[in-house]
């Protein structure tokens, strides 16, 4: 039997990348999304590639200069996650082509998204379901967003035992980034 409180709990291990214009995003590794299907379900859930695609680059010219270039290609993987007594979810992964690595990173991206359907890794999420972003300081924006630091991810959890009336954030999870409920 999968044990629910295992699956969602909150992870430890969040590393960070860079965003775009500056940002910072977190991120959970595929190894530790992979080690808590492990944990949570005693190794009896199940992933499945359904389909892996290519998309080719394509030939573009510079707006400004009418330099000719070419975008990079990118693998497109649509997955389905089956966890006992849980279901089944389906992810679809990207991953632009910068190297051999790109279609297992295609395939890992599906994997989390897939297990985030299941309420794994929710505390990385930001209010559009988008990866929260640690913005530069002095941006100007004047959001407030969780404090990413030594590479973990600081958020206010919703400790109401409810959802939250604000976010709509489930019991024990955090609050999203403009949320103004105070527990």
């Amino acid at each position: 039997m999968t044990d629910l409180t295992v699956l969602t709990k909150p992870f430890a291990e969040i590393a960070t990348r860079k965003g775009p214009r500056g940002t910072t995003l977190p991120y959970v590794k595929g190894k530790h999304i992979i080690a808590r299907l492990l944990e949570a379900s005693e190794g009896a859930y199940d992933w499945q590639v359904i389909e892996i695609r290519y998309a080719p680059g394509q030939p573009r010219a510079n707006a400004e200069t009418g330099e000719a270039y070419t975008t990079p290609g990118v693998y497109i993987v649509h997955g389905r996650l089956t966890i006992p007594d849980f279901g089944t979810k389906d992810g679809v992964g990207t991953a632009v082509e910068e190297n051999e690595e790109a279609a297992k990173a295609a395939e890992t991206d599906a994997l989390k998204r897939a297990a985030k359907k299941f309420g794994i890794a929710l505390e990385v999420e930001g209010e559009d379901g988008d990866a929260q972003q640690q913005r530069p300081a002095g941006n100007g924006t004047g959001a407030a967003r969780p404090a990413i630091q030594a590479g973990k991810l600081s958020a206010r959890l919703n400790t109401t035992g409810n959802l939250c009336p604000s976010c709509h954030c489930p019991a024990g999870k955090p609050h999203t980034a403009n949320c103004t409920t105070t527990a």
